[in-house]
């Protein structure tokens, strides 16, 4: 005897007792073939080469300890021993709470029987799966559930076969009385399915999908049902992460001695000041710069003096002269003892190394020099994001202490190196920074955006989750909802990248879909659509 149900919404108030207004109850599929003489409480699989027998201990499943018996047989009803045998009991992930159970230890008892212990931490609708292979390769494999408070367990083998819940499994779905024919009637007379108070709806045959739900338009409007079609649009992706602005490090300047000299004075006093191109920046003392500056006068007086004029200029130069102190020098005729170390470009003295009196030696730095009119933000990219970014993507970038300012930039290197402990790769982005709003070392928030071309989109509120599954509801015509597996991409913003399972222009269901999952126990049923 086989009996196909669907689900649906219940469309008018059959009683005279207060009811739920919005009611929906799922009943998974099945195929039913009560073996004669069969045990109670027992479930017995038939497949093509092994059968399995599936005996509960306590019958009625509890929250806490629970035991499993299976049985495998071969050709003949002969025990098969030395089978490999998988049970898994699990609860799917819903809402906040995390998946549970998994995996169950099974041993063998004997003459084709092992035995699998099992713990249910909270009472509902558990996932059974059920595999035994035997040596020879033969494998029987079989899903279904068990409901914590309601006797037997619901397996149905996957391929080829059929699987049975024999009497007690039996009972629990058609009702103590055992006449499922009766059963039916009553359930297409009144709409209410008559084991315990759950409404439901009668059987149908009509070939419509197991996971189909019934609602009709006053019923979609007053729970606030709303569908609208899956497009084809222009799609992009906004990667935001945090960034600390930085120097541009192709505008630093160091200020570095040419000669082994003796500082007189400093003119900046400490790191931070703000200089210009040309000022000074301290004076020393150089008992070589001196001596060349000596040569450079006694060759303007000689009579060969034009190209030993040239060499000696040439010597002040190298060793950090200016051209106005040369010019200075050659127009007084007087060499300086303090010679002026002059600053190569404007911008702020982020390093000062040196005081009044200290030792100076040829090639040691006293000052750097970083111009801040342009910046460097470094940005710390995850590995995910990272092959959505390259050098040219424009970047928006802002600061926490300054509400309402964006500065605009664009990406210029993508570090190709990694970093082992935070799995982030950096990306520079430089910006203009006329008003010098954006100093070194601060923290700023970086927005990247990738245009990703046309792609299929529907509204983030209308995917449903179930573990790593990701579901919709189809509006499929005469007020039947159809849930339909998707597997997404991006998100952007409140859209998701739906990558397939759905084609431009189906209807699907945008509002009110988690009402409809929850009324219809989504969470328990989806392995079965």
């Amino acid at each position: 005897m086989r009996i196909d149900t669907t689900m649906r919404i219940d469309t008018a108030m059959r009683h005279t007792a207060p009811r739920p207004a919005f009611t929906v109850v799922l009943v998974a599929a099945f195929t039913l073939t009560l073996a004669c003489g069969g045990d109670a409480g027992v479930t017995r699989l038939e497949g093509k080469n092994l059968t399995l027998e599936v005996r509960l201990d306590p019958p009625t499943p509890r929250t806490g300890e629970n035991r499993m018996e299976v049985r495998v047989l071969g050709a003949g009803t002969s025990a098969v021993s030395g089978a490999d045998v998988v049970v898994k009991v699990t609860m799917p992930a819903m809402g906040a709470m995390a998946a549970m159970g998994g995996p169950v230890p099974v041993t063998s008892l004997g003459d084709g029987r092992y035995e699998a212990r099992f713990p249910l931490d909270m009472a509902g609708t558990w996932r059974v799966g059920v595999r035994a292979r035997t040596p020879a390769g033969d494998t029987v494999e079989a899903e279904g559930s068990l409901i914590t408070g309601q006797p037997g367990v619901r397996l149905s083998l996957l391929g080829a076969g059929t699987g049975a819940p024999a009497s007690g499994a039996a009972d629990h779905d058609h009702g103590a009385s055992g006449d499922t024919s009766r059963t039916g009637d009553q359930s297409e007379s009144t709409g209410e399915h008559v084991h315990g108070t759950t409404p439901a709806t009668a059987a149908r045959t009509d070939g419509e999908h197991p996971g189909e739900i019934l609602v009709d338009t006053a019923r979609r409007q007053a729970a606030g049902i709303r569908t609208a079609p899956a497009r084809s649009e222009p799609f992009g992706v906004t990667i935001r992460a945090v960034g600390i602005v930085g120097y541009d490090q192709g505008a630093l300047h160091d200020v570095v001695p040419r000669v082994t000299g003796y500082v007189g004075s400093v003119s900046v006093s400490a790191a931070g000041e703000a200089v210009r191109a040309g000022d000074p920046l301290l004076t020393f003392y150089s008992p070589d710069l001196l001596a060349a500056q000596k040569e450079f006068l006694t060759a303007r007086a000689s009579e060969r003096r034009e190209g030993l004029v040239r060499a000696g200029e040439t010597r002040l130069r190298l060793w950090g002269m200016s051209t106005g102190d040369i010019e200075r020098l050659a127009t007084t005729g007087e060499p300086s003892e303090y010679v002026s170390l002059r600053a190569p470009a404007s911008g702020v003295v982020v390093e000062k190394n040196v005081v009044p009196g200290s030792a100076t030696q040829a090639g040691e730095r006293v000052f750097r020099i970083a111009t801040i009119d342009r910046v460097w933000i470094e940005a710390e990219l995850y590995e995910a994001d990272l092959a959505l970014v390259r050098p040219g993507t424009p970047a928006r970038v802002s600061l926490p202490y300054l509400p309402g300012e964006r500065f605009e930039g664009a990406v210029s290197l993508v570090s190709p190196l990694l970093e082992a402990g935070t799995r982030t790769a950096r990306a520079r982005v430089e910006v203009a920074n006329p008003g010098h709003a954006l100093m070194p070392g601060m923290y700023a928030t970086v927005e990247l955006r990738r245009d990703l071309g046309e792609r299929l989109v529907v509204p983030a509120s209308a995917v449903l989750y179930a573990g790593d599954r990701r579901f919709v509801f189809l509006d499929v015509g005469d007020g039947r909802l159809r849930p339909q597996a998707v597997e997404t991409g991006r998100r952007d913003g409140e859209r998701l990248e739906v990558i397939s399972g759905l084609t431009p222009g189906q209807q699907i269901v945008v509002s009110g879909n988690y009402l409809v999952a929850s009324e219809s126990r989504l969470g328990s049923a989806l392995e079965q659509w």
